[in-house]
């Protein structure tokens, strides 16, 4: 399938989605010449088209948002064309490939950085600012997938709304670390964005950049403590018991040497005094010896005469 234009033709790869309103499609230009891919959305909508061109007619600076690459009308239709990245969802980068940290504080920064290169405006980059929209390239630069196809109430989309979108997706790349509140820098950003105090994207990427500059010199170790309650109580109760284990290996060590002590005193005494006894029954030692020789000569005596 093509989708025709007065300068470029469009070559249909496969179709991503659509509604009533609108159908999206990835695409290459025809003839195929390039890797190069786009997000190629068809607005059925007469009324949402108009919007959409004055909106982009009036809103879009092409030279800095480099990811939009045109609109145009076709068939009846409205097409609106924008640069398509096929790298994987950042939701699926930090799942399947277990980022570690450092890892994920690098794409965060990469995520502001490119939210300031592209400066779009700021109801698209809430819509862009999603983490199956963000993707992840493998030396961890991000860019960003469009679905934007109405722009109702911009005017009241503001960079607070932008910040919004982007705690989201700061509370999803460092969950860990804000389960276990075990980095106070992160959860110091979350509460800016909270906040609103900022006025552009570049305050969100200063802001973002202090916190990178503290978390880029500190081990994944440190950022992986955990400084919940029950943690806090768990260290606690650790100090008292290595206490109370040296309290009762000084008692067992003093128990043993008092052992030894004894021992040592016991082996040293003299021998007790041997026992001895001068009567057998009624008879006197010594008298009891006299009758047993007596008896014993009287019986030699009888065996000579035999």
């Amino acid at each position: 399938m093509l989708i025709r234009t007065f300068h470029n033709d469009y070559a249909v790869i496969s179709q991503l989605g659509g509604d009533d309103t609108k159908e999206m499609y990835i695409c290459k230009q025809y003839p195929i010449n390039s890797m190069r891919e786009y997000t190629v959305i068809k607005i059925k909508n007469a009324e949402t088209a108009q919007r959409l061109v004055s909106f982009f007619t009036n809103n879009i600076n092409q030279q800095e948002f480099t990811d939009f690459v045109e609109f145009f009308s076709s068939g009846g239709y409205m097409y609106f064309v924008y640069v398509y990245s096929s790298n994987k969802a950042l939701a699926n980068k930090i799942t399947d490939d277990k980022c570690e940290f450092h890892e994920r504080l690098e794409i965060g920064k990469n995520l502001i950085e490119r939210m300031v290169f592209l400066n779009m405006p700021y109801v698209i980059q809430c819509d862009a600012l999603t983490v199956n929209h963000c993707t992840v390239a493998n030396n961890l630069t991000v860019s960003f997938n469009y679905t934007f196809a109405d722009c109702r109430n911009f005017e009241h989309i503001g960079i607070q709304h932008v910040g919004s979108s982007l705690k989201h997706i700061l509370n999803f790349l460092f969950r860990n670390e804000i389960n276990l509140n075990s980095c106070r820098d992160i959860n110091k950003y979350l509460d800016y964005l909270t906040e609103g105090t900022y006025e552009t994207y570049i305050d969100l990427l200063y802001a973002y950049n202090e916190v990178y500059q503290k978390l880029q010199q500190k081990t994944n170790e440190e950022v992986e403590q955990p400084n919940t309650a029950l943690f806090k109580f768990w260290e606690k109760t650790k100090v008292v018991l290595r206490v109370l284990r040296n309290i009762l290996m000084a008692l067992l060590i003093v128990a043993a040497v008092g052992y030894l002590v004894y021992t040592i005193i016991g082996a040293r005494k003299p021998p007790a005094a041997q026992e001895t006894f001068t009567y057998i029954g009624d008879v006197q030692f010594d008298q009891f010896e006299q009758s047993e020789k007596a008896e014993q000569e009287r019986s030699k005596t009888n065996e000579i005469f035999k």
